[in-house]
């Protein structure tokens, strides 16, 4: 579950597009991480995946419209912006 836990150079990650859960703790203390691609299969989000990220800063997740990691990143106060159809970038509309 914490399969990144303090990589603190990490800075960018994209997610495989079958990925269902992203474990407890996944990125925690992930100091750099400015940019995540969440796909559209993602069901389940653990506890702290996040925390320790500088995601009020220069952190966006990528995530798919109507998503559950779209609602975790509304829910978590988090900036994101959105993929289309093909999973190519699209614009800045959330946060």
């Amino acid at each position: 579950p914490k399969a990144f836990r303090d990589c603190i150079a990490l800075r960018k990650v994209t997610l495989p597009a079958g990925l269902t859960t992203i474990g407890e703790k996944a990125f925690c203390h992930c100091y750099h991480l400015a940019e995540i691609t969440l796909p559209g299969a993602v069901m389940s989000i653990g506890e702290k995946a996040f925390h320790g990220c500088k995601w009020f800063e220069d952190f966006t997740a990528i995530v798919t419209r109507s998503s559950y990691a779209e609602n975790y990143c509304k829910e978590n106060g988090m900036k994101y912006t959105f993929l289309d159809r093909n999973d190519q970038e699209v614009g800045k509309d959330g946060n």
